[in-house]
C-alpha cells in the first residue's frame, strides 16, 4: 500500500544473478456482457512497464539478486493494481493499493 504522489518500491528476488526480469502491471479489468447469448466474460490487460519510456514515472534497479521497480508519483487511478515480476517461467505478484491524500 502506498500513498498518492509518494513513491513505491516492489521488490524480488532471483535465483541467478545474471537473471533477466520484465515488470507487468495489471490495472484494468473489462467484463463484457453479451445479453442476447447469456455470455459473460472478465478479461484483463497486462502491459510490460517500459522505463526507458516513462523515466519519470518508472525506474528499474538490478543487484545481486534483487530486482526492484520503482513506481513514482503513485496515482490512485493509474497505478492501482496488480504488478508482476517475471524471470523466465517464475512470476511473483502483489496488488497495489494507493491511500488518497485529504486535501
Amino acid at each position: 500500500e502506498g500513498d498518492e504522489n509518494d513513491k513505491i518500491e516492489l521488490e524480488c528476488s532471483v535465483q541467478d544473478e545474471d537473471a533477466e526480469c520484465e515488470w507487468l502491471f495489471d490495472g484494468e479489468v473489462s467484463q463484457i456482457i453479451i445479453h442476447w447469448i447469456h455470455l459473460s466474460i472478465s478479461f484483463s490487460f497486462s502491459k510490460k512497464i517500459l522505463p526507458e519510456l516513462h523515466p519519470d514515472k518508472y525506474e528499474i534497479i538490478s543487484y545481486g539478486k534483487v530486482r526492484k521497480l520503482v513506481v513514482k508519483q503513485l496515482k490512485p487511478g493509474t497505478d492501482k493494481g496488480k504488478y508482476e515480476c517475471k524471470t523466465g517461467v517464475m512470476t511473483t505478484a502483489c496488488e497495489l493499493s494507493i491511500r488518497r491524500k485529504n486535501d
